[in-house]
């Protein structure tokens, strides 16, 4: 028995040779001759299409199984407008007392890490006068003078998505986590924070 993967079987059997014709449209035939088969097809005549379909060029990959599960948006406008002018203006971070005659200062950008740059200063001097915010927390450590001791960080710029922002902790010389904030700043601005020895 002759199986032809075309859906046609044929038996050895059939005298002769046989045509079928398959369809009229696309000109196919099958020769069946005793013990033996022969295809001819003519892909001119068919309505086959073995050119590959073109799609629109794109540098993303689609992926018909997933889908992205954050969208991100830029907020514009009114709303944006709103929003940093909220900004325009100094941060009060807190004052915080201690015994400590020292501190440790970490700070790093939490937020998207774009840049972001500050000056620091005590007492209205300027110990740091450039601190590049990364993920990696930047860290010093200040001598406290009896009294109040200012600690300001002013914004130098916005990186490349304003505003500038940071988390900021500090330590007592024991290793006491004495105080955790954030600042959002606008290029300018000052986040302050009052120690109390």
């Amino acid at each position: 028995m002759i199986i032809f993967s075309l859906g046609i079987s044929a038996q050895s059997e059939l005298p002769g040779n046989k045509s079928v014709v398959i369809d009229n449209k696309e000109k196919a035939k099958v020769n069946i001759k005793k013990n033996e088969a022969d295809l001819s097809f003519n892909p001119k005549a068919s309505s086959f299409n073995l050119t590959p379909e073109k799609k629109p060029f794109s540098m993303i990959e689609e992926d018909k199984w997933t889908k992205p599960k954050v969208t991100i948006t830029q907020p514009f406008g009114e709303k944006h407008a709103q929003a940093m002018s909220n900004l325009k203006r100094d941060q009060y971070l807190g004052n915080i007392k201690t015994s400590s005659g020292k501190v440790t200062i970490m700070c790093r950008d939490h937020e998207y890490v774009d840049g972001d740059k500050v000056r620091l200063y005590l007492n209205d001097d300027i110990i740091q006068p450039t601190v590049y915010l990364s993920h990696s927390y930047y860290v010093t450590t200040i001598e406290l003078q009896p009294g109040q001791n200012r600690l300001d960080f002013q914004a130098l710029n916005q990186g490349s998505s304003g505003p500038n922002t940071a988390e900021l902790k500090v330590y007592d010389a024991d290793g006491n986590l004495i105080s955790s904030n954030q600042w959002n700043l606008l290029s300018g601005y000052k986040a302050t924070l009052i120690l109390t020895k």
